[in-house]
C-alpha cells in the first residue's frame, strides 16, 4: 500500500468520507513495487468492506488535460458536494 492509501485509510478512520484516485496502468508500468492492475479501485474496495466511507475515482493520466477536472467533479458527486474543502486542524499518524 503507498502513502495515498494510507492517508486514505487514515482519514477514513478519523470519519472522513474519501475518494481515491489512482493510476494503476501507469503504476504496473513503471514497476512501483507497490503497484497491481485495478490497484486503486481493489485497495478502495477492501477498506470499504472493513466499514470505512472509501470509493474509488476513474482512474487515468493527471498530467492529461481535464483528468483532474474530471476527478475532483466525480468526488464532489460521489461525496454529495463539498461544504468545506481542507482539513481541520488535526495530526494524523499514517505508520
Amino acid at each position: 500500500m503507498g502513502i495515498g492509501m494510507a492517508l486514505a485509510r487514515r482519514f477514513a478512520e478519523a470519519g472522513a468520507k474519501v475518494a481515491v484516485h489512482g493510476f494503476s496502468e501507469y503504476d504496473v508500468a513503471a514497476g512501483h513495487k507497490s503497484a497491481a492492475p485495478n490497484g486503486t479501485e481493489a485497495l478502495a474496495k477492501q477498506l470499504h468492506a472493513s466499514g470505512l466511507q472509501v470509493t474509488a475515482l476513474a482512474t487515468g493520466d493527471l498530467a492529461k488535460p481535464g483528468v483532474a477536472e474530471n476527478a475532483v467533479e466525480e468526488a464532489a458527486s460521489l461525496l454529495g458536494g463539498f461544504k468545506r474543502f481542507g482539513l481541520k486542524p488535526r495530526v494524523f499518524n499514517v505508520w
